[in-house]
């Protein structure tokens, strides 16, 4: 900031001259100089509640030609996501004897406005020029002005506008909060003050009030995303299934243009001018979004406990999705009677579509589907892999258990090593590179989410006390959270996996053990418990409705427990129960794959109209 550097006061030797300089030392001495009450002011703009909170202020005490100093402004809008024009007012009276002068900055985050002003005396040929240079601490933050004027001197109330023509976006609960700081100037005049300061004042109040003035954005140009990633100018902003490219989409004077999912709306920030032109690039909307869309999100309380298990509903004609958390953040899972959560991605060799199942939207964003066919035929055989499979050929020893495993040995890490490929995941690895196209387009697939084959031992009551090795009777964590020892009641499922060894996730992964070579696996047990599974005959129910049940017996990947001669791992039955048998039995094959992120959706995730990948 320019300092200044102009004469208010010239101290010289006549008595005259120091009898006014002391007059005037003493008058600022008395002077109030708070230009605005501290008080909360809201109005009604637009259907929104416009909030006001700050004082306007000019510190007197011992202030000298050039003194600043700087307030702090807060604007809250609460309401419908509202684009609200509004006015800053301060109106009072300033009897100061001197104009102020004011510069005002805005900021969406709240500041610490520094000033400091040192006091300088300059001899002059004659006398002395006493004046403050004053700088502010934090000057860049506060980046441009963008508005000044001065406050005239007056003995009745006057009004100044020192922010015209803002706007504000309104949100709601807790609303949307900008911060306005004004740096006020006592000025250097030259002229000395010699008339008597006692009582003088600069006082009122802050007020906002309706600007008259509309939002004036010219969309200059539009564009959409196609398929093969290039962007095509358009005349109609796209309602749905788009949203704004942040990167590429671009306002002058500053502004930064955002699009509103839920309502389909552009919403300007930082919009300080009139005239604002912006070049608009819209992609399609990311997977995630497109499945949340209108659906309500709900909360079920761990443990499960009776019927809750079956608990179903629908908000909007969409299925609810209810949350969660995995080890990559918040998940989202379908459970119950679902009927919008059907996806189509990839092919046989012969040319059919694959039909899959959405299980959830994984804490990273990535989409979990478990694979239904070639048809959307909700039971039946053809809801999983033409042939059935064991899950692994032997059961004589804890190491089965593993989707890949170790050695036998009385040692926990060598047995639940990963070295050798299960039998189960030898046949998916087939059907992926052998029986589909799905290898070529292992782009589309997510690395990050893996396969949980929970082997984390939990010992139980006085017969599974084993360490998980040898023909040791042995309870694996999935057993005991969700049969609570042996009544099946008080499930406590979870999406996280507790052990690294036990995270399947391809080679190159960031996270898991990195033992896979094609990303597939099966669902866990919990994730069926999650859907609306119950278990075991000892509960007395049995849910036939809810989108996992098919009529079949089918493999989850969670380990069960070793019982005197065998490993056995979780499957769904018949009527749709989780239950535990060995391993070495047959059982369908429901692969379960995870689909980036970023793929592109469209559909609306019924089986007349299933979820597409468009990606391909």
């Amino acid at each position: 900031m320019e300092k200044n550097k102009r004469v208010l006061i010239v101290l010289g030797i006549l008595i005259v001259g120091i009898g006014i300089s002391l007059a005037y030392f003493v008058g600022k001495m008395l002077t109030g100089g708070e230009g605005a009450t501290t008080k909360v002011l809201t109005a009604n703009i637009k259907n929104s509640e416009v909030t006001i909170e700050g004082i306007l202020n000019i510190e007197d005490y011992d202030m000298l030609p050039g003194h600043q100093s700087a307030s702090g402004i807060k604007v809250n809008a609460k309401g419908n996501n509202e684009l609200i024009p509004f006015n800053i007012i301060w109106e009072g009276t300033n009897t100061l004897g001197s104009k102020l002068k004011f510069k005002v900055y805005k900021s969406s985050k709240q500041l610490n406005v520094d000033i400091k002003c040192n006091e300088v005396r300059k001899p002059t040929g004659g006398g002395t020029m006493l004046y403050e240079e004053c700088s502010i601490n934090s000057e860049e933050e506060l980046g441009e002005v963008i508005q000044e004027g001065e406050i005239p001197i007056s003995e009745v109330s006057e009004k100044v506008n020192i922010a015209l023509d803002q706007f504000i976006t309104s949100t709601e609960e807790p609303g949307t909060d900008i911060y306005y700081y004004v740096i006020i100037e006592y000025p250097n005049e030259d002229k000395i003050q010699n008339d008597d300061m006692l009582d003088k004042s600069f006082k009122g109040e802050l007020k906002i009030e309706a600007s008259e003035t509309e939002a004036d954005v010219n969309i200059f140009a539009a564009y959409i995303e196609q398929e093969d990633g290039s962007y095509e100018k358009v005349e109609d902003i796209p309602q749905e299934g788009y949203t704004i490219n942040k990167d590429k989409s671009k306002c002058s004077n500053g502004a930064i243009p955002n699009w509103d999912i839920s309502n389909k709306r552009l919403y300007i920030d930082n919009f300080k001018k009139i005239g604002t032109e912006c070049y608009l690039y819209f992609e399609k909307e990311p997977a995630k979004d497109i499945i949340l869309m209108e659906r309500s999100i709900n909360e079920i309380q761990i443990p499960f406990t009776g019927p809750d298990k079956i608990e179903h509903k629908t908000t909007n004609n969409k299925s609810d999705l209810y949350i969660s958390e995995d080890d990559l953040g918040n998940t989202y899972y379908f459970r119950g009677i679902v009927n919008d959560n059907w996806i189509k991605f990839g092919q046989t060799i012969e040319g059919k579509d694959l039909y899959w199942r959405i299980i959830r939207i994984n804490g990273n964003g990535s989409i979990r589907i478990i694979y239904n066919g070639t048809s959307t035929e909700a039971t039946g055989s053809n809801t999983q892999l033409s042939s059935t499979s064991a899950f692994n050929s032997d059961s004589g020893d804890n190491m089965y258990v593993g989707y890949m495993y170790g050695s036998s040995s009385d040692d926990y890490t060598t047995t639940h090593a990963n070295d050798n490929k299960s039998t189960i995941l030898k046949e998916l690895e087939r059907w992926f590179v052998e029986d589909t196209n799905l290898d070529d387009l292992v782009g589309l697939l997510d690395k990050e989410a893996g396969f949980c084959n929970d082997r984390e031992v939990k010992k139980v009551g006085s017969y599974y006390t084993g360490n998980g090795t040898g023909t040791l009777n042995t309870s694996y964590a999935p057993y005991v959270r969700l049969t609570n020892g042996s009544n099946w009641d008080n499930q406590t499922p979870t999406f996280k996996c507790s052990q690294n060894n036990d995270n399947f996730t391809v080679v190159g992964s960031s996270n898991g053990n990195q033992k896979l070579t094609y990303p597939v696996g099966l669902i866990t047990s919990d994730e069926v418990v999650y859907a609306g599974g119950t278990g075991g005959s000892t509960v007395g129910i049995s849910n036939t409705s809810y989108y996992l049940y098919t009529g079949e017996y089918y493999w989850t990947m969670s380990p069960c427990h070793f019982d005197t001669v065998s490993s056995d791992m979780f499957f769904v039955d018949i009527n749709g129960n989780v239950n535990g048998h060995r391993v070495l039995y047959s059982r369908g094959v429901r692969p379960v794959i995870n689909l980036s992120a970023n793929i592109k959706l469209s559909g609306d995730g019924t089986y007349t109209n299933p979820y597409v990948v468009e990606n391909t």
